[in-house]
């Protein structure tokens, strides 16, 4: 037996965090005394089913493929995910803009680069806040530029965000 304390790991410090979920962590454990054992329920609850596919569709992906394809799919990840652009926008009709109408068509430069030393890549853009803030363009590509750095440390990289100037990540 032991006694211990389990917490959502959204919330570190009393603040809100992505920090242990881009982990795939969901609680944090604290133990009082001995060893402890955490036992598996029979059933997931549901609304643990997106984490767990999630889960497993990783672990197939790892299975179908060998490592040496780790550095193209990381590449072909780093492309698809930094890809926000003006010309992505069908509606052109900027009252009826939603979010991500609103971020493509306010990035007006977007260039993903690798140094000549091989060591960084460099995602820069413009964004004309006329259309879109830096903020709309976190709300919904935060997740998408963790992927991005996650390919990048694949490939023996360090990335960066810099957006109109300021460096970001």
């Amino acid at each position: 037996t032991f006694s211990g304390r389990f917490r959502l790991a959204d919330t570190v410090a009393g603040e809100e965090s992505e920090y242990y979920h881009a982990r795939g962590i969901t609680l944090i454990a604290y133990a009082d005394g001995g060893a402890t054992a955490v036992i598996r329920p029979e059933l997931i609850p549901p609304r643990y089913w997106p984490a767990w596919i999630a889960k497993a569709l990783k672990d197939s992906v790892r299975r179908c493929f060998p490592d040496s394809a780790a550095p193209l799919a990381a590449a072909l990840i780093m492309a698809d995910k930094s890809d926000v652009r003006r010309s992505r926008v069908r509606n052109r009709d900027t009252a009826n803009f939603d979010i991500h109408d609103r971020v493509n068509y306010s990035v007006t430069k977007a260039e993903l680069k690798i140094n000549e030393s091989k060591t960084l890549i460099k995602l820069k853009l413009h964004i004309d806040t006329r259309y879109g803030s830096v903020m709309d363009y976190f709300e919904i590509f935060l997740g998408r530029m963790t992927l991005c750095r996650k390919a990048a440390e694949t490939l023996g990289l360090q990335f960066k965000l810099i957006i109109n100037e300021q460096q970001l990540i």
